[in-house]
């Protein structure tokens, strides 16, 4: 009970000393400590997908493997249907 930290509503002040201030205060310093590792190593994966993305980009990209549409071919009947009508 001595490592829990007591509601102070309504709680005398003996009570609330009763708080191991130096646990708290330990417990505070390593779960900084773990935050402050946690965002290193973020920065780290987020700098090696800003480095993936650059690479992308710059590499450009090809259509290999995509099947081109069809071209229909038209008569000359057809093609003079559809400019005399305005059609493109």
């Amino acid at each position: 009970m001595e490592n829990e930290i007591p509601k102070t509503e309504g709680a005398k002040p003996a009570e609330i000393q009763k708080v191991n201030w130096p646990d708290v205060l330990q417990k505070t310093e390593e779960l900084a400590a773990r935050i402050e590792k946690a965002n290193i190593e973020s920065r780290k994966i987020l700098e090696q997908q800003q480095e993936i993305t650059a690479r992308n980009l710059l590499g450009g990209f090809t259509d290999a493997g995509v099947q081109p549409t069809p071209v229909k071919e038209e008569t000359p009947a057809e093609y003079a249907k559809r400019i005399l009508t305005g059609k493109r």
